[in-house]
């Protein structure tokens, strides 16, 4: 970790002139300013007086630290990219060399740490002998938890006997629901907070503060490190200490597998795969089944969840994945695209929504926030990638029309579907059979309701006893109807076709007015 100027930048204070073009500029020595002195570099921190000032056109792209004993000309403060810290005060500028020292003292410190870990690495260490000199270093109990909060390793954990999260994870193996929960409602509430690096939960729910840092491997978030503020003040050298802690066990995630089900991780990763269509090829696709012996269902479907709010940590959807893997008892459960994908044996799912449960997991839906569309049976893992765009489009159809409920099939959206991407490229009103829109026409000026007739008129079959009772009209009523509607159109009831295209323009109707409904925020 480089040191940059800024860290030698104070605090606003009456008592510094900043002059910073350049803040992120690394430095990496110190140097003292005198007549003699020709050559400046860049990654230098300069110090001395400013009377010892060399011409300006030596110090392009330089950093000083300077105690104004002669006015600085305006010349200077024209330098290209010239960061300088001014005080007029001695005392202030001896405060700042001390800083300037303790600065380099802190980064000799880390770096010290970072070459010890590496020889542990180097040597074959495994995440918990890192831990435990994490623990030497930092003094606080430190967990080791994978992406679902689950735990792997610790140390100095049995030490705490006042912190009950601790307590109930080693006792569990794992973060608690009530955790769980209060960490969500913490980064959904802190729009501000940055997850880049590191992110620091306060909340009520614990006895400590506690920081937490990301473990992150190709890009991947494989798990995290929690420190426990329980025995002693978190420093700003505690958290580059944990950053550096991070960073070294996310190597030994690829070097051990301890803790790992290798199984499974070979199995999410090949899912992932014919997501993003790395694997299309259906022999390419028996052929790594049969490399890995990966075991799937005969037959098959795909839930893809949706966490239902405006994402704000990234964090969640892990923590939910969790759930799920509790729920379902299954480990064919990839995040893909910041939704959850699940792959289940086809036996399954008519278990799972069978009335008994459905009630079970749409609770568990509503609890976690989400929304789940459900694909269409599958026999073939090659037709994974397929079905999967059969669940996202449930998902999508339910935002587009705000659909109320939890879970919804692709067999029942099906003809939304397919009606949706037409109208990507050609008009709705275009499959609308031109009689329904003469009748249509005749309602909105003569306030009859013809068209409706039409419709249930067609549904049951040309019935009109069912499909007066349907409408609560007398027998004749309907009868009269459908005469005058024969009268000023030229539909064939006897053309199979052509009642097709009524009942296609029927729903299309019913789902123009779903569009055109007002959208809940």
């Amino acid at each position: 970790m480089a040191i940059t100027f800024s860290q030698f930048c104070p605090i606003a204070n009456k008592q510094y002139k900043l002059i910073t073009p350049a803040p992120n500029r690394g430095i990496v020595g110190t140097g003292n300013l005198g007549n003699e002195e020709t050559h400046f570099v860049a990654d230098y921190l300069y110090i001395g007086n400013s009377s010892q000032l060399p011409n300006p056109e030596c110090l392009l792209n330089c950093n000083l630290l300077l105690f104004e004993d002669d006015k600085i000309g305006v010349e200077y403060y024209q330098v290209n990219s010239l960061n300088m810290i001014i005080t007029k005060d001695m005392y202030s500028f001896e405060k700042m060399r001390e800083h300037v020292r303790d600065v380099f003292d802190m980064q000799i410190r880390i770096n010290d740490f970072a070459y010890k870990l590496l020889n542990m690495c180097q040597k074959g260490a495994s995440a918990q002998e890192l831990l435990n000199e994490g623990y030497t270093a930092l003094g606080n109990p430190i967990l080791y938890l994978d992406p679902s909060l689950c735990l792997v390793c610790h140390a100095g954990a049995e030490s705490v006997s006042d912190e009950p999260i601790i307590e109930q994870t080693l006792a569990n193996g794992y973060i608690t629901p009530e955790f769980f929960d209060a960490v969500v409602e913490e980064n959904e509430a802190n729009t501000d907070t940055d997850f880049s690096e590191l992110i620091v939960w306060e909340k009520d729910f614990l006895k400590h503060r506690l920081m937490a840092g990301r473990i992150v491997r190709n890009n991947h978030l494989k798990g995290y490190l929690k420190l426990f503020e329980c025995n002693r003040p978190i420093t700003f050298l505690d958290k580059q200490y944990l950053i550096i802690l991070c960073q070294f066990v996310a190597i030994t995630i690829t070097e051990t597998s301890g803790h790992f089900d290798i199984n499974n991780s070979i199995l999410e990763g090949f899912l992932t795969s014919l997501l993003e269509i790395r694997i299309a090829n259906k022999a390419a696709i028996e052929e790594r089944m049969k490399l890995f012996n990966i075991d799937l269902p005969d037959s098959m479907v795909i839930i893809t969840v949706n966490y239902v709010q405006k994402m704000k940590n990234p964090d969640v959807l892990y923590l939910i994945k969790k759930r799920l893997q509790s729920y379902f008892n299954k480990h064919t459960i990839v995040i893909f695209q910041s939704h959850i994908v699940i792959l289940l044996d086809a036996k399954d799912i008519e278990h799972t929504l069978s009335p008994a449960n459905l009630t079970s997991l749409e609770k568990l839906l509503t609890e976690i926030k989400c929304i789940a569309g459900i694909s269409l049976t599958f026999h073939s893992i090659s037709d994974f990638y397929i079905h999967y765009k059969q669940s996202e489009a449930c998902l999508d159809i339910c935002k587009k029309l705000s659909l109320p409920n939890r879970i919804y099939k692709y067999d029942d959206l099906k003809l939304t579907h397919m009606f949706l991407e037409f109208d990507k490229t050609c008009s709705l009103q275009n499959l609308i059979h031109k009689d329904v829109k003469h009748l249509l026409e005749l309602d909105k000026n003569k306030n009859s309701d013809l068209t409706q007739t039409l419709f249930c008129y067609v549904r049951h079959r040309q019935d009109i006893t069912t499909a007066s009772k349907e409408m609560h009209l007398h027998y004749n009523t309907m009868k009269y109807r459908i005469n005058r509607i024969i009268e000023m159109t030229d539909i064939d009831f006897e053309d199979s076709t052509v009642m097709f295209q009524i009942i296609i323009s029927e729903k299309i109707l019913d789902l123009l007015s779903q569009l055109d409904a007002p959208k809940s925020e």
